[in-house]
């Protein structure tokens, strides 16, 4: 029954949810907008006052400023952006914010509509499971990269705890600076290699344990959550087709930019007609270890291996290592 409660106030939170923006060119009105799913509030700079607060009657961001990159210009489904704010143990038996307080105040709605921002409570049941309570853990500041343009601004979060110990009960302020970059300009420092592979062996081994493959890939991946690294200035990941009708004797990837406190996932993976035909086989060194340049793992199930590489212009040589199967 608490649940059912609950869920009805999260809805009815993230429907009723105030956003306000304090924009220089409004600083001489007000104005309230109200449609069916949000309230908009429209004040003068000077009458808000965004001083940086991490920390606030338990709640707490870890920094004080965050960066990050907006949608690239036809990416339809980017990943979202979340600041997530921590509850301590004061917080403990709380289960419900004061939806008449709870509010989001934005410094520059140029560069942060009102619109881009939602936030979502985090319960202990959403992190324990369904051993888990109701209580409020943390809350996320949820962005839309879609709606952002390059820039900055400052954000202010108000909520006021509705239940638990009525100690907390009272008005709770984080500010925080959010910086948004363009897609692909978010710094990271990276070292730039070539990668070269070499595919001796592949096709037997593919005739071996498939009986019906239906393509192959190369892949490589950086390990980080997407969210956080998206748009940012080293790559992501590559895939390189391999045509099992005609396997070349090498694949070749020029100047891939490794984040270089990153690790990277690779592999080769060969899709069946079946699920049960599929394979994934990890890639060892070919040749002698460079551990002063890079450092290769190969994972114990032998589906992939991870990579960080330390030295830029270099050339790493990889050859197809162990394989993993369903089988």
């Amino acid at each position: 029954m608490k649940r059912k409660i609950l869920l009805t106030f999260l809805t009815t939170l993230l429907m009723s949810l105030s956003v306000t923006s304090c924009n220089e060119e409004d600083s001489n009105t007000t104005m309230t907008t109200t449609t069916t799913t949000q309230t908009t509030t429209t004040t003068s700079v000077s009458s808000e006052d965004f001083t940086i607060i991490t920390e606030d009657n338990g709640l707490s961001a870890e920094n004080y400023f965050y960066n990050f990159a907006c949608a690239k210009e036809d990416d339809e489904n980017p990943p979202k952006y979340t600041i997530k704010l921590k509850t301590d143990s004061t917080w403990d038996l709380c289960s419900s914010l004061n939806e008449r307080i709870t509010k989001v105040i934005i410094q520059d709605t140029k560069v942060i509509p009102v619109d881009a921002i939602t936030l979502e409570l985090v319960l202990n049941s959403n992190i324990v499971g369904s051993s888990g309570s109701n209580e409020i853990d943390g809350i996320n500041i949820v962005f839309n990269r879609k709606l952002l343009k390059p820039g900055s601004s400052r954000i202010k979060l108000q909520v006021q705890p509705n239940s638990g110990n009525s100690s907390i009960f009272k008005l709770t302020t984080i500010c925080l600076e959010v910086f948004v970059v363009e897609y692909g300009k978010l710094e990271c420092p990276f070292v730039t290699s070539n990668i070269s592979v070499n595919l001796d062996g592949l096709k037997d081994k593919i005739n071996e344990l498939s009986k019906n493959p239906t393509s192959a890939t190369f892949n490589i991946s950086d390990t980080a959550d997407l969210e956080e690294v998206y748009g940012y200035t080293a790559d992501y990941n590559k895939q390189v087709e391999i045509d099992l009708n005609n396997i070349p004797q090498s694949i070749e990837i020029k100047d891939f930019k490794f984040a270089s406190i990153h690790t990277y996932n690779l592999n080769i993976f060969v899709e069946g007609e079946e699920v049960s035909e599929r394979i994934w086989f990890s890639l060892l060194t070919d040749g002698e270890e460079e551990y002063e340049n890079y450092l290769l793992h190969e994972d114990v199930d032998n589906r992939y291996s991870s990579l960080q590489v330390y030295k830029d212009d270099i050339t790493i040589k990889l050859k197809v290592g162990n394989y993993f199967t369903l089988n």
